[in-house]
């Protein structure tokens, strides 16, 4: 009962050999009024793990709001495709967990951003680090030179400049 190949048959796989499966076409979903929604989710964060093998969302978004003290005011769930996300009840609660970051999970890193409502594969695909800047004559210490210093390292999202950091 072996199966046995012809040589022809064992030969390497061409690109554009094989003939394409039909595929159904895409569903498409009717236009609407999605403003609820949308409001609805203003105050959410989607993250996405950087390693899956090790991080599981459903842990991540188990064990976020405890490292954040917010327990009873965040809720997290697993969105599944290695992404999670946290519900916040108010919007100082979850800028305080954006500035407080970058973030991991098991030693590795956490991607987290606010939730906008485009799509994209990549979303969220940013993580945000403070950097501290030292030795600046106090006659720089100034607005301008963190922007110009900012500038320099990359996209500028936020700067204190009474901590010297961005």
């Amino acid at each position: 009962m072996s199966n046995r190949y012809s040589k022809s048959e064992k030969e390497k796989w061409v690109a554009g050999t094989l003939k394409s499966a039909r595929r159904r076409s895409p569903v498409r979903i009717p236009q609407c009024d999605t403003s609820a929604l949308i409001a609805e989710n203003k105050l959410t964060l989607i993250g996405r793990v950087t390693n899956p093998a090790v991080q599981k969302p459903k842990a991540v978004a188990g064990y976020m709001p405890q490292l954040w003290n917010l327990e009873s005011r965040v809720v997290g769930r697993d969105l599944g495709s290695e992404c999670f996300q946290f519900r916040f009840e108010n919007e100082a609660d979850l800028q305080s967990v954006l500035r407080r970051g970058p973030y991991h999970f098991k030693n590795w890193m956490l991607i987290l951003q606010q939730w906008e409502p485009f799509i994209s594969d990549t979303f969220p695909a940013f993580i945000t680090f403070w950097v501290k800047i030292h030795g600046i004559p106090l006659h720089f210490w100034s607005d301008q030179t963190i922007r110009t210093i900012g500038k320099e390292l990359g996209a500028l999202s936020a700067r204190e400049i009474s901590e010297g950091r961005m």
